[in-house]
This record gives C-alpha cells, structure tokens and sequence, in this order.
C-alpha cells in the first residue's frame, strides 16, 4: 500500500519516465526513481554492471516485487538525454567521443566472464532466456546453446515461437 502511495505521488508532482502507455519509472524523490515494471533479469543485469565494470550505472537502493514485476529504486539521474534526442546537435568531435565511449563500455562488458558452466550460451545472467530488442520482440526467448544459434534466430527472422519465446 505504502509503495503503491509513493508511486502515485511521485507521478502527481514529478511525473513518469516514459509515456502514460508503457511507463519506464516513476520519480519519488528528487534523488530517487523506481523503474516499474521490469523483470528478474533486467535487474541481474543491472547488479551485474554495477559490481563488475565502471559503466555510469545508477545506484540500487532497494529491488521489490509489487503487481507480479520486479520494481527497482534506483538513483536519479537528472538532466540525461537519450542520443537519440541529442545526437543531431553533436558536433562531429562529440559524437566521436561518445562512439569510443560506448566502445569501452561493450569492451567491458565482454570481458565478464559468465558463470561456471555457461562459457558457451547466450542466455540472460542466469542461464535462461533473454530479451534483445534487436529480434522486435519484447518478450524473452532462448536461451541458446552457443553464439551460432543466436545469430541464426536474429538473421534469419525466424518466429519466436520456435525459439522458446516467453
């Protein structure tokens, strides 16, 4: 109830991230925002980032289950832009920086090796099925046994169905 509150009340004075259709969070405070719904692997993925790389990942304060989603309240970042709304004012030197930054970042998230025992899947933190917006699909499928098998599935185009879509 008490989270539910806070939730509302963070939407009436600070307003939702996102749209009213698919909200991405909801600021509470003005330091803190809970991302709302999102799922198991998701935060795995966040905690992940945090504890194995420097990626400028917001801070965890707390991870709930609240209407069958995981909700995580995390810090708030104030003034970010997606590149997509900025990338078109960016001077060449600035979008040159930020394509060695994103670099860096992929590099370090390659280097995390996966746990014991899943060397060779593609799979969510965990071992099981993941989520990649590049197949268009908002739902999780996989997991894969190897790198080949994930790449067939998004070259191909093939229907999720046939690839465990959750």
């Amino acid at each position: 109830m008490f989270f539910a509150l806070r939730l509302w009340l963070g939407e009436h004075i600070y307003g939702i991230i996102g749209n009213h259709n698919f909200p991405a969070g909801y600021r509470i405070s003005s330091k803190r925002v809970v991302k709302w719904p999102c799922e198991e692997p998701e935060l795995d993925g966040h905690r992940l980032a945090l504890e194995k790389t420097h990626l400028p990942v917001p801070q965890i304060y707390s991870a709930r289950t609240w209407r069958g989603h995981h909700a995580i309240t995390m810090e708030y970042i104030p003034h970010c832009k997606t590149l997509q709304e900025c990338w078109r004012t960016l001077s060449s030197e600035e979008r040159q920086k930020i394509v060695l930054q994103v670099s860096e970042y992929i590099q370090q998230l390659r280097s995390i090796s996966p746990p014991p025992g899943l060397s060779s899947r593609v799979s969510d933190t965990r071992g099981g099925p993941c989520r990649d917006i590049r197949v268009s699909c908002s739902k999780r499928f996989g997991p894969f046994d190897d790198v080949a098998g994930f790449h067939r599935c998004e070259s191909l185009c093939l229907p999720l169905s046939q690839y465990h879509c959750m």
